[in-house]
């Protein structure tokens, strides 16, 4: 039986850098490193999912916390085994992955994850105390795309979801012209068809 689940995160402080407008739109503010600010801008249909995938059950829902803080969408997962059976019924649009679990590791996971076409160009990002040249190597050659390493520093760890969840959002978009593309051209190729008769 599966166990992954939608986070329970606690609901963070007052001032999580959200504003909203009367569309029910957010736009989400992190700090950087050094003081800057940056904006993400996001409808709530349109509000990326996180999936964590991490057997510490406390780091879990403290990454979880901070995620939902900047206007994300969390589910949680122990290892890679529940991480799959979450995606078999959500697709993530960011998935982070800590490296050594039961079951199903990190390093197994990424290259099964690569794989899926609906995860083919989603960021994946990787959680790991190991911040040696030959690991990040080995990982991004597996398909990470991003290295978080612990301890978590929590504004870097934002500032980081922030800029992939910009890249989730132009993919989506892609995908959507694309998608549009296609059918505008079998419209076309039936109409073809219809005038050849």
């Amino acid at each position: 039986m599966s166990s992954f689940r939608p986070s329970k995160a606690p609901v963070a402080p007052a001032d999580t850098g959200l504003t909203g407008d009367s569309r029910g739109d957010r736009h989400v503010r992190s700090k950087l490193i050094g003081g800057h600010e940056t904006e993400l801008h996001m409808s709530p249909p349109e509000m990326p999912t996180l999936l964590i995938v991490d057997d510490d059950e406390l780091l879990a829902h403290r990454l979880a916390g901070l995620a939902n803080a900047i206007g994300m969408h969390t589910l949680l997962a122990h290892d890679g085994v529940e991480a799959l059976d979450a995606i078999d019924k959500v697709t993530p649009d960011i998935v982070l992955t800590d490296l050594h679990m039961p079951r199903l590791s990190g390093r197994a996971l990424v290259p099964l994850l690569r794989k899926m076409p609906l995860l083919a160009n989603r960021p994946i990002i990787v959680l790991t105390a190991d911040a040696s040249r030959q690991a990040k190597i080995e990982l991004l050659a597996a398909g990470a795309d991003d290295f978080i390493v612990k301890p978590v520093d929590p504004d870097e760890f934002q500032a980081r979801l922030v800029s992939h969840a910009r890249r989730c959002s132009l993919i989506t978009d892609f995908d959507r012209i694309r998608i549009e593309r296609d059918e505008a051209l079998r419209q076309l190729e039936d109409r073809n068809k219809e005038l050849e008769y």
